[in-house]
This record gives structure tokens, sequence and C-alpha cells, in this order.
């Protein structure tokens, strides 16, 4: 009796093993970071629809640094926006000159010095939120990946073929373009106007802001307010490209501290109060003040502006967004009781 008790036991167990074998072959079990909308895997996020990314990227935008911070630790997942705070406040530590290029030089991959100032090699704070170190995230089974001013998909997800068309870096004047299957945007395409006051850059295409900075006894504070546009590839079939955007505004204060002989950004508290903007489609919004809770490296605060599905045919430019007006003043505790103001009319 002993002896069939047993083998029915065994019997049992190996039809329970084989069962779970069968599950964990065609059914991925969801983990603990794992959603409707998103989840974290190999420390990339994967978007589960064009419509959860949007959903998920309007949420984060509404989030300041401290709630971010709870966000990326509840999924399980590391941005560049956290790798880049690592970075600094590491830079924060350094007691010679020497450990400070060691640790700068171990980074360059998303870190280069611009003028006088330490900056991520990725222009969009946006992007910094949910792509990781690699610039990489996927949106169904459709792979992305951000590098500097340029943002490279591919749909069936072919890292090798987006570095290599990333690496070619075609120069011409399209923001968007197709190389062997792989789609590339221009989001970020930088002019320079400068005058006697003060250091003013108009980035143009998906991107245009304002920006002005004040210096006062090694530290810095810097007010951006700028508009771009976050694009979603839904199909491309040979020339033709359908995708949605999402246009938002930003305001950005950045904090800025000299070590070394460079300035790069530090924790302390910032504000911002009397911005407002006017874009060319008649759009205005404002905003009277907003302080940061506590220390940060940077303050931001974001409008959503509108949504949009559009179709085109590669390679096109696509429509630049243009304030007629622009006003924000800014300031930090470096600085000290003094503000900086971002004062610009186009309607003249």
């Amino acid at each position: 009796m002993k002896n069939i008790t047993l083998k029915l036991a065994v019997f049992l167990l190996i039809i329970t093993l084989n069962s779970c074998e069968k599950d964990n072959t065609f059914t991925r079990l969801a983990s603990p970071n794992e959603t409707s909308e998103y989840f974290v895997e190999n420390g990339t996020l994967h978007f589960s629809s064009d419509s959860a990314f949007i959903q998920t990227i309007d949420k984060l935008c509404k989030m300041q640094e401290n709630e971010l911070e709870i966000w990326e630790t509840s999924i399980g997942f590391k941005s560049l926006r956290t790798e880049l705070s690592l970075i600094f406040d590491k830079m924060d530590e350094c007691n010679d000159s020497l450990s400070f290029e060691e640790l700068f030089s171990e980074n360059t991959d998303i870190l280069h010095i611009v003028g006088d100032e330490i900056l991520p090699r990725i222009e969009s704070d946006i992007y910094s939120i949910f792509i990781n170190r690699e610039g990489i995230y996927y949106i169904d089974t459709v792979l992305y990946k951000v590098q500097g001013e340029k943002v490279a998909i591919s749909q069936n997800g072919d890292l090798d073929a987006i570095n290599k068309a990333l690496s070619e870096n075609p120069n011409n004047d399209v923001s968007a373009r197709k190389t062997d299957d792989i789609l590339i945007f221009d989001y970020c395409k930088p002019t320079t106007i400068k005058n006697e006051i003060v250091s003013k850059s108009i980035s143009e295409t998906l991107v245009r802001k304002y920006s002005d900075e004040l210096t006062h006894d090694r530290r810095r504070c810097k007010l951006e307010i700028k508009a771009i546009d976050i694009y979603t590839v839904i199909n491309y079939s040979g020339p033709y490209v359908q995708m949605t955007f999402t246009r938002k505004v930003e305001a950005i204060v950045r904090n800025y501290k000299k070590s070394w002989g460079k300035y790069r950004s530090y924790k302390t508290l910032c504000e911002m109060r009397n911005v407002s903007f006017k874009l060319d489609d008649g759009t205005e919004k404002n905003l009277s003040s907003f302080i940061s809770s506590g220390e940060v490296e940077k303050l931001i605060y974001r409008w959503n502006i509108s949504s949009e599905t559009i179709n085109r045919i590669s390679p096109f430019t696509l429509v630049k967004v243009e304030f007629d007006q622009v006003y924000g003043q800014a300031t930090n505790r470096g600085v000290g009781a003094r503000w900086v103001t971002v004062d610009e009319n186009d309607e003249d």
C-alpha cells in the first residue's frame, strides 16, 4: 500500500512539474514591478502600447524629483535621470581635481563639457525620465533609442541596426528620415545668439528654447522655457510614416556649482515666478510662483499643450514650435537675492 501511495505521489509531482514547465514556456508571469501599461525587463522600460506610453509620460511629467525617485524604486527601474543625479552627488564628494576628472572620464557616455559646464549628452529632461543609461525603451515590440540630439526607432527591435544608423550620423536638413528601415528624428538643432549682456540659445526643429543665466560667487542659476514634441511611431512602411505626437512646454530652473574649473549640477533651494508664454497657435499659459520643496538639482513645471496623429512621407521636416511671447524669472540660494529673467517678444 505504501509503494502505491509513493508511486502516486511521484506521478502527481511529475505532472505538476511538466504543467509548470509548459506554462512558463508560453506565459510570462507578471512580476511585482509590472502593470498593464508597462513593465521593466533587463533594466529597460517596456510600454504595452502607444496610448499606455502617452498616458504614463503625462503622469510622470507631473511628478517632482522625489516622486520620481519613489516611482522608480517601486518598479525596480533606474533611469538616466537617476544615473546623472548619482554622478553629480559623487562629484560633491571629490576632494581633488584628479578624482573629479576621473569620475567625469568614467561617465563620458552620458556627460560632456560645453563651454564651462558639464552637461548631459541628451538634451531632453523628459526623455531622461523613462530611458535607461543606454538611452533605450520599448513601445510594444518597437525599440527606441535616444542618443545625443537624435531618436532612432526600429520596428523589429534591431539594436545593432539602430547603433549603425546613429553612428553614420547623416547630415541633412530634414528632421526625420529612414535609413535601412530605421527611422531617425533630430529632436534638437541648436543655434546660438549672443549679445553683450547674456547668452541665449534657441533650439529649433522639435524644440524651441529660450534661456538665460545668472552667475554669482561660483554658483549659477539658469532658467529655460521650452516646447518639445514627443513622437510615437505607430507604423512605417516604405516611405510612409504614421505617428502620434504630444506637445509640452516646460519651465526649468537649473542649479550649478563650480568645481575644479567647471560648473555642474548641484542640489539647492530654488524657485521660479511670473512665468508666462504664448505660442503661435494662440495657446497661452502662466504660472505665478513655483518653489522647490527641498534642495534639488532642477525644478521643472510642465504644461500639456496638445496631442495629434499625423501621416508623413519620409524624409520630411516637422513643424517647428514657435513662441510669440515668453517671460519668467528664477533664483536659487546660491545666487542670493538675484533673479535671472527670460523676456522675449516676437509679436512685433
